[in-house]
């Protein structure tokens, strides 16, 4: 585990502060994604060998699927089986009680029999937590009982660059809208440089049908990229109307 996990954090040092690609955006953007992907495979990877998961047992999928998984998408994954899995991780507070800045991307396994789920994290001292989930914790709305009701939640979250000299900022931003005022509208995001987390942040308001939330990130000056997750969810009586997935990805150098 630790040969492993070395070999991860050193791949990750190396994109964040030795750059060996160019500046330009189109001679970074290919060999910079294929970097991040490893460490985020390996990542994965020390993850699945560490807990003895059997990886042909599951469904695996990243924080760039979560729109898909939402919307019913994703390959396998029914739409009801998607929005339990995004309720419960978000709602039932895996990501805010587990997942820390400085953590790789989290890997999110839904099972064949679309019963239960797994979450796992690797954390920057190199230990890993899997979190077990039971899908039938939760009902998902309906899209006929969401349509009657005429509530539906919809979300958006980007990324904008601030340059400062010889370096820049990212600046990560979300926003969540109900087609109707709600009891409580809410928008998060976790945004994430070369697959390593940065920060999450959130927002909420009372009897609206928006809310924004912002997130800035550390000054860089080297090649990178960035990716923010949106989480989009509407509440009356503290029951979930309705809930949204965002995802939006960029370079920066």
């Amino acid at each position: 585990m630790k040969t492993k996990f070395l070999g991860v954090t050193m791949l990750a040092l190396m994109v964040l502060f030795f750059p060996t690609i160019t500046a330009h955006a189109t001679d970074t953007q290919e060999p910079l994604t294929m970097q991040v992907e490893k460490i985020t495979e390996d990542a994965h990877n020390t993850i699945i060998e560490e807990n003895e998961i059997k990886s042909e047992d599951w469904l695996k999928f990243d924080i760039s699927d979560l729109p898909a998984v939402s919307n019913g998408m994703f390959p396998n994954i029914p739409q009801e089986v998607g929005k339990k899995f995004i309720r419960l991780y978000y709602i039932g507070q895996i990501e805010e009680k587990y997942h820390k800045d400085g953590d790789f991307k989290p890997l999110f396994l839904i099972n064949n029999n679309l019963q239960t789920a797994k979450v796992g994290f690797l954390h920057e001292n190199g230990e890993t937590t899997i979190i077990d989930i039971n899908l039938n914790e939760i009902q998902a709305n309906s899209i006929e009982q969401l349509s009657r009701a005429s509530y539906t939640v919809s979300g958006s979250c980007s990324l904008k660059k601030s340059t400062s000299g010889l370096t820049y900022s990212v600046i990560s931003s979300g926003k969540t809208t109900t087609s109707k005022k709600v009891d409580n509208v809410y928008c998060s995001i976790t945004t994430y440089m070369n697959g390593i987390r940065l920060g999450m942040t959130s927002n909420n308001a009372d009897n609206a049908s928006s809310v924004s939330v912002q997130f800035t990130t550390p000054p860089n000056q080297f090649p990178a990229q960035y990716e923010v997750q949106g989480t989009h969810f509407g509440f009356l009586n503290s029951e979930i109307v309705d809930d949204y997935s965002s995802y939006s990805k960029s370079f920066s150098n």
